[in-house]
């Protein structure tokens, strides 16, 4: 393993064992993970553990527990895409306790 480390370096090749390089970096996943602060008429507002607040939009097409499930404080996984700041939400998960 160290020769196809040194061996990649030397030919400035990529290291076959970190298939990551900054213009190959892994994309966003999509998994957003916070607690539930405000309830508006389009979803919810988390608070992630950095302390930012995002907007969630949920749809008819969203797939989650029903919408009463949520209430302040729940902690939530989110799977969806980001929208300027705000994500729409494909899926949520309520985090166990």
């Amino acid at each position: 393993h160290s020769r196809a480390r040194d061996f990649a370096r030397q030919h400035h090749v990529r290291d076959p064992f970190n298939p990551y390089t900054p213009d190959r970096a892994p994309k966003d996943a999509g998994v957003f993970r916070g607690s539930v602060i405000t309830i508006v008429p389009t979803g919810f507002i988390i608070e992630d553990v950095f302390g930012s607040s995002t907007l969630i939009m949920i749809d008819e097409r969203t797939r989650m527990p029903s919408p009463n499930s949520f209430a302040t404080n729940t902690e939530v996984v989110i799977f969806g895409e980001k929208v300027g700041e705000d994500i729409h939400a494909f899926g949520i998960r309520i985090v166990p306790d």
